[in-house]
């Protein structure tokens, strides 16, 4: 795991999960303590709820619940040390994935879990019988192999949440890349072509009708790109110098609630 240093101190920070076992509920704790900030929008809680997998008998209980503030969207969340053997892991993906459950059970235990939820019940039975859950899993640091693996494997959201520490302070510094849920206000396509691999068109321009040869930041999995809207003619594009992803794949750029832009392949 990296290090990182801390300028104030003068001190190199150490990975945790390079000093120590650190069992999977201290992760859940760590997690919890920063949740709010990192995944803003969304009320966050722990959860043990039991869903049942719709292909089988079998069932499986998430660490976290993740729901939108706006009711748009809601995550099972689970925590992970990378390391373990992904069998537990793996089934619980598959039960996360095709999730059966009763609403009305999942809005009670959301209610007795989260009291900003308070006075929220319908907002909860639209939001748990109409949309379905995505599956978020957060890894305590970046093994290539066990998260191609879960990507390869299932449809789910893959993050890194590293906790930097040193013995000589009190204070942990996190970490988190990967895939993140934010929550949208709106969208567009981008159009690429092979023979101008950092130039996109942006096919519905009225998403940056205020914004015109103008540098910005997006984020690809977490990753902030540094890029250029720019018009000509009729059209608006947006440059990525420094671009990272496949020449002609097919994005959509979106626009969070908090103002940032984040582009996704589809």
């Amino acid at each position: 795991m990296a290090q990182v240093l801390v300028t104030k101190f003068n001190e190199w920070y150490q990975g945790i999960a390079s000093l120590k076992n650190l069992p999977e509920k201290k992760l859940e704790y760590r997690f919890l303590k920063c949740a709010v900030e990192i995944f803003k929008g969304y009320h966050v809680f722990q959860s043990a709820f039991t869903f049942a997998s719709k292909e089988n008998d079998q069932t499986a209980g998430p660490d976290v619940l993740l729901i939108a503030e706006n009711f748009s969207q809601w995550s099972i969340v689970e925590l992970e040390l990378t390391g373990k053997p992904l069998a537990h892991t793996k089934k619980q993906l598959k039960v996360f994935s095709t999730p059966r459950f009763n609403v009305e059970e999942l809005i009670r235990h959301c209610l007795s879990k989260c009291q900003s939820l308070g006075g929220k019940e319908e907002d909860l039975k639209r939001m748990f019988e109409t949309i379905p859950p995505s599956v978020l899993v957060i890894f305590d640091t970046y093994h290539k192999t066990t998260l191609d693996q879960i990507s390869y494997e299932f449809d789910c959201k893959i993050c890194v949440l590293e906790v930097y520490k040193t013995i000589n302070h009190d204070l942990e510094l996190y970490r988190l890349s990967g895939d993140y849920p934010y929550i949208y206000s709106d969208f567009c396509y981008l159009k690429n072509y092979p023979s101008t691999p950092d130039i996109y068109r942006i096919e519905r321009s009225e998403l940056f009708a205020d914004i015109n040869n103008e540098d910005i930041k997006v984020y690809y999995k977490n990753m902030e790109l540094s890029a250029k809207i720019y018009k000509s003619g009729n059209s608006s594009f947006l440059k990525i110098p420094e671009n990272p992803l496949d020449p002609g794949s097919d994005l959509k750029i979106f626009k969070s609630i908090n103002q940032k832009f984040i582009i996704e392949k589809f």
